[in-house]
């Protein structure tokens, strides 16, 4: 993983590519125990909190090797900038589903669904905007890098 100053570089590009540059995005490199403290999750790779009134995101990475399940920082990096770009489409989900009168348990149920749903959802967008944008599209320690990592 490049350090915290070029994956900042990187994501500045891809504010500009995936128009979300009216998001003021904060990154933070995080141990596995860090992830774990912060989002509850030991083996989260990744995670984009975000405020939509203010505009405003912090994106964690887990910055621990977590073997071939996963498809390196990039994937995961561009994952979570697809949750950004795609928030107001969760947060209308969300609120028009708190409107409707039903069983709170089934509520939950349909919110897990959607979640699980909108999870693939974003690694395929992440999967095709790499094909699209390949991190080789980026200068990194001032040499060009080859792949998605």
């Amino acid at each position: 993983m490049p350090p915290k100053e070029k994956i900042e570089e990187v994501i500045r590009e891809l504010q500009k590519i995936m128009r979300i540059q009216d998001w003021d995005i904060e990154l933070k490199l995080c141990t596995a125990g860090q992830m774990e403290k912060e989002t509850g999750d030991i083996y989260n790779i990744g995670e984009a909190y975000r405020n939509l009134r203010l505009k405003s995101s912090t994106i964690r990475l887990n910055t621990e090797d977590m073997g071939d399940k996963f498809q390196g920082w990039y994937h995961t990096l561009i994952h979570e900038m697809k949750h950004i770009q795609t928030t107001e489409f969760i947060y209308l989900f969300d609120n028009l589903l708190d409107g409707v009168d039903m069983p709170e348990d089934i509520k939950k149920i349909i919110k897990w669904q959607t979640r699980d749903y909108y999870e693939q959802w974003m690694n395929n967008c992440a999967r095709e905007f790499i094909t699209l944008c390949p991190l080789s599209n980026f200068i990194l320690d001032d040499i060009k890098v080859g792949g998605t990592i």
